[in-house]
């Protein structure tokens, strides 16, 4: 396309076609992750009665005003004003509709929001003030045998034996990438590859591995958009790590939620947390990680950050400007997982040929995605391959199976 010609993005993916998995997200996962959160709080029936209503109403009703009543000073009083007239402004284009009806992304966005309500986050008289509702979920990967910690010596083992940087980083980011699996929030790929190794580079769809590899090695500023804590958090921290061992210059920052969303989506508490367990753990090897990252943040050179853009409403294209100012300073973004892979795209459905390089001409730095595919959603791959998977797996865009390690920079003049 001409670059005098506007582009014609093509339609948001909702959750109103039949069959497709945003819809299935809707009537199934969703419904169920309400249940596991009263049921591994061991909620009482009337502790409970916020989330099974939010239950009944996603099957059959519509988009309410949740900002109304005492809901709007409790959020008022917890969120700064931009994120309060974010979302302000985008529940009411919505108010009315059926969640079988909205746009894919707002509405998981808008769900996750309304838990927060129910549980009694921002209600400052409640117990549950400020506290996780998905805490039983993120200790129990964090502390099962094969979980996170355990995966934080296997990890630093083969790290170890690779030997220098450069033949260490291929190996994290394999481990970064493959880590995305375990998402508290999609239990039944969870369940599949809790026990894998994590290193499978004959399922890579895009592999620009070597190409990441030499960013890295030449940034002195990374950026980690994080996506779930426990196990894929853990191999973050590795590679964070590794990056800042590379000179003293280096500086690594950790973008964080800045409330509990998705499950197990990581908060600054969460990378606190787990880096203090990593530092007092029994295996010297894992304890000397923990209290080498808990000094990098000490002397500053890790950088804990949240946002509220990050568990917003809104697409990566509509950055606001502290954000996009912080961003721009980046020598290279490590965007993690397939919410930001989707946010990336703006949610919506790109032929599968199309280049992801053309699409993100708006990203403020050069990035890295590391995606696992679990969403009806992809770029960047030969038609052949498509219609090859179309036929052979079915349901291969949704069920984890395949990894993407994709360079871009947006940034004119870059090559």
């Amino acid at each position: 396309m001409s670059p005098d010609l506007p582009r014609s993005d093509p339609p948001v993916i909702t959750t109103s076609e039949p069959g497709s998995f945003a819809a299935f997200t809707f009537t199934h996962r969703l419904p169920e992750i309400l249940d596991q959160i009263i049921g591994k709080n061991r909620l009482q029936e009337a502790e409970a009665a916020g989330l099974r209503e939010l239950k009944d109403r996603l099957r059959s009703g519509t988009v309410k005003n949740c900002l109304s009543g005492d809901a709007s000073s409790d959020l008022r009083a917890h969120m700064d004003a931009a994120e309060y007239a974010t979302w302000s402004r985008e529940i009411g284009r919505h108010v009315g509709k059926s969640w079988l009806d909205l746009p894919w992304y707002f509405a998981e966005s808008l769900f996750y929001l309304e838990i927060l309500l129910a549980w009694g986050y921002y209600r400052r008289e409640s117990r549950r003030y400020a506290s996780d509702p998905y805490l039983p979920f993120k200790e129990e990967e964090m502390q099962r045998p094969g979980g996170a910690l355990d995966l934080a010596g296997r990890i630093g083992r083969e790290g170890s034996a690779a030997g220098s940087l450069r033949h260490r980083l291929p190996v994290l980011l394999q481990y970064c990438l493959w880590a995305n699996r375990l998402d508290l929030s999609y239990t039944r790929i969870l369940e599949r590859y809790r026990e894998h190794d994590g290193v499978e580079s004959s399922r890579l769809l895009v592999d620009h591995t070597e190409e990441a590899t030499e960013r890295l090695l030449e940034a002195r500023r990374v950026d980690l958009i994080l996506d779930n804590s426990a196990s894929e958090l853990i191999a973050d921290l590795h590679l964070a790590l590794s990056l800042l061992q590379n000179g003293p210059e280096t500086q690594v920052r950790l973008h964080c939620k800045k409330v509990p969303y998705y499950v197990s989506d990581a908060t600054v508490r969460d990378v606190a947390e787990t880096i203090s367990a990593l530092g007092r753990h029994d295996d010297v090897g894992i304890r000397g990680c923990g209290r080498e990252l808990a000094a990098h943040r000490e002397r500053g050179s890790l950088v804990l950050r949240d946002h509220y853009f990050w568990n917003g409403p809104l697409h990566f294209p509509a950055f606001p400007a502290d954000l996009r100012e912080e961003l721009a300073g980046s020598d290279l973004i490590v965007l993690k997982g397939d919410l930001n892979y989707r946010r990336l795209l703006a949610d919506r459905r790109w032929p599968p040929t199309a280049d992801m390089q053309s699409i993100v001409d708006y990203f403020p730095a050069a990035l890295v995605t590391l995606r696992t595919t679990k969403s009806e959603l992809v770029v960047d791959l030969p038609r052949e391959t498509v219609e090859r998977l179309d036929r052979e797996e079915p349901n291969w865009l949704v069920e984890g199976r395949y990894g993407i390690i994709r360079c871009c920079d947006p940034r004119p003049g870059a090559v």
